[in-house]
């Protein structure tokens, strides 16, 4: 790498970062009380008060749930309290952390800032990755929480420093065992061909057994013994498998683990990616670097081999609880590193190349253009070709690309070009304070970076890091929290519900409407989102199928359910009250309505204690 960083330069990086990541978010958008929080928040609530949610069998289920991260989250709401101030807060940290690892990770192989700028900007927008995975997720997941973690540990490896990237690994994996195992397989079929490597042609520097205590015994067992509380957990949860589990997992969650399920223009697209990842390969980092950075890439490929073939073929449990090619995300990450050096040093050429590279950029950035994707991999092809020095085999592999394309169902190629997108986006900005702010502050960051003065540079500093920390994340928060959030019918409905009834009342909902349990802290029968529970708990599954059967199939069929069979559901799960959409009319008394939906009392009478699940 180039001239060693001082902490004041590494504080207007983070400063810069910390505004991209405000840009990020208002951009991207982001939410609180959505997908997988339904699961997280209610697992966590029940942590501080075990009083919450009786009789309600999803909440049972966090004694397998492999995760210490509602206890983290319990932890911070017992000090803090406002838990939305807390998800918001550890969202900014968790991107502006992804965002300086990026950059990291960009200076540490190609050594050029204009290569890293460029890999932030194209991490911007959405990035495909397989396994119905993402990236970036509008709200706090602990998925994309842990993935800056998972960076690092490449990032340590690619400098050398393994036990400590094993030992990053080893504790991360305590809250979110996926992101850290796809990284360790990367990492460790890495060091196991290099230790290989070294012992075959004799490079090891001391005696064998050193060499292998401090090349695969000191990693390894660092990330064993850190992420030994998740392993023992995990083994003592395990239940056999069943092919009525198999067939479950399929209804609900085949998105994840299945991968015949999916539309074949879905691979195609990330194909198309892949395409520009090879080509990018044209400009390597130092060999030692792109050596390990191949191997990385090999690991996923043979994880993704292995989720066909123990999904689609032989299923096996832990391949199936794995979601393998949500490994991709690294995969993804890897191809767009690469991407940006390859086309910042394709800027460098003619006019020609220059215009090739503002299309790749184009396409890559905004989705509306990536249909063009084909032509700006013939035009890459093409100078690929003129200008000689590359494999055939390169070259015959993103030209069957491109056939490949043609032969499967995919987005048509566009029949006109319009700027539509581009002048969507420089209004979106210029039309929101905040955005515009924000990206004024990344930017004035980077300027400040370049000024002589240290006094100047460090007041300059200060101000900007304190105008964004004091002024535009607060008014971030207030944008996505506003005083009329509540009013939406669907929290109002919760709210009633928490100020209203008992703690040990259970609620019959629509189950196609998740997070109920969030707001009102009430237990209910279930919803379609408890089902992602059966990779946790396979008992749990059937138990969950039962009860969607009973709530017409998980879906809208609820709805049409007669009054005799909600009084039969009640009677059956001891449920006390009932949630329908406005609008329906039933012979039970009414208790509350909103402009969305109405809540019945059910009679005590027909009310029977249904036994509650328990694993």
């Amino acid at each position: 790498m180039g001239e060693r960083e001082t902490p004041l330069k590494i504080s207007l990086t983070l400063t810069a970062l910390f505004a991209l990541a405000l840009f990020m978010t208002v951009w991207r958008g982001y939410s609180f009380g959505i997908s997988d929080h339904a699961v997280h928040i209610p697992f966590m609530k029940h942590i501080i008060d075990p009083t919450l949610y009786p009789n309600d069998p999803m909440i049972a289920t966090s004694k397998r749930y492999v995760s210490y991260f509602p206890l983290f989250l319990s932890v911070l709401t017992r000090i803090f309290g406002n838990l939305e101030i807390i998800f918001f807060t550890i969202h900014l940290i968790s991107v502006t952390l992804f965002l300086f690892i990026l950059y990291r990770l960009s200076l540490q192989l190609f050594d050029d800032r204009f290569s890293a700028v460029l890999l932030l900007t194209l991490m911007l927008p959405k990035r495909l990755v397989l396994g119905k995975g993402a990236i970036y997720l509008g709200g706090m997941y602990p998925s994309f929480v842990l993935l800056p973690f998972g960076l690092l540990a490449m990032l340590l490896f690619l400098r050398g420093k393994r036990v400590m990237a094993f030992s990053i690994l080893g504790a991360t994996a305590n809250f979110h065992m996926l992101v850290s195992f796809y990284a360790f397989c990367m990492l460790s079929l890495c060091t196991l061909f290099e230790v290989g490597r070294d012992l075959f042609y004799g490079r090891r520097e001391a005696g064998l057994r050193r060499f292998l205590i401090e090349r695969i015994v000191f990693p390894f067992s660092a990330y064993l013994i850190l992420a030994s509380p998740v392993l023992i957990w995990s083994l003592r949860s395990y239940t056999p498998a069943t092919d009525e589990w198999v067939r479950l997992l399929r209804i609900r969650s085949s998105h994840h683990s299945f991968p015949f399920s999916w539309r074949r223009e879905r691979f195609v697209d990330y194909l198309m990616l892949l395409a520009f990842f090879v080509l990018a390969m044209r400009y390597k980092p130092p060999s030692a670097f792109h050596r390990r950075v191949i191997l990385f890439c090999c690991a996923i490929t043979l994880l993704c081999v292995l989720g066909v073939v123990f999904a689609e073929y032989r299923p096996v449990q832990l391949i199936l609880r794995a979601q393998l090619f949500r490994s991709t995300v690294y995969l993804t990450i890897i191809s767009m590193l690469y991407i940006s050096n390859y086309l910042r040093r394709l800027w460098e050429g003619s006019t020609f190349h220059k215009l090739v590279a503002l299309l790749s950029f184009a396409v890559l950035f905004f989705p509306q253009y990536y249909p063009f994707v084909p032509l700006a991999l013939a035009l890459l092809l093409a100078l690929e070709w003129r200008e000689g020095g590359r494999h055939p085999g390169v070259l015959m592999i993103v030209l069957g690309s491109m056939l490949l394309r043609m032969y499967v169902k995919h987005t048509q190629f566009p029949g006109s070009v319009t700027f539509d997108p581009i002048v969507g986006l420089l209004r979106t900005i210029f039309e929101n304070r905040l955005l515009l702010l924000a990206l004024m502050m990344a930017l004035l960051s980077l300027w400040v970076k370049t000024i002589p003065d240290q006094r100047l540079k460090l007041g300059l500093t200060v101000l900007i890091a304190g105008f964004s920390l004091i002024y535009l994340a607060p008014a971030a928060f207030s944008l996505f929290h506003p005083p009329d959030r509540f009013k939406d019918s669907w929290r109002d409905v919760q709210l009633w519900a928490k100020r209203n009834t008992p703690r040990d009342a259970l609620f019959i909902t629509p189950p196609y409407r998740e997070g109920f349990r969030i707001f009102s802290e009430r237990g209910i029968v279930g919803d379609w989102k408890d089902g992602t529970q059966q990779y946790f708990d396979i008992e749990y599954s059937y138990e969950w199928w039962r009860r969607m059967r009973d709530l017409g199939g998980g879906g809208r069929g609820y709805d049409s359910l007669s009054e005799e069979r909600y009084i039969d559901l009640a009677r059956k799960y001891g449920a006390s009250y009932l949630v329908v959409p406005k609008g329906r009319k039933l012979d039970l008394e009414k208790v509350y309505e909103n402009g969305g939906y109405a809540v019945y009392r059910l009679p005590i009478s027909i009310t029977k204690r249904h036994r509650s699940y328990s694993p």
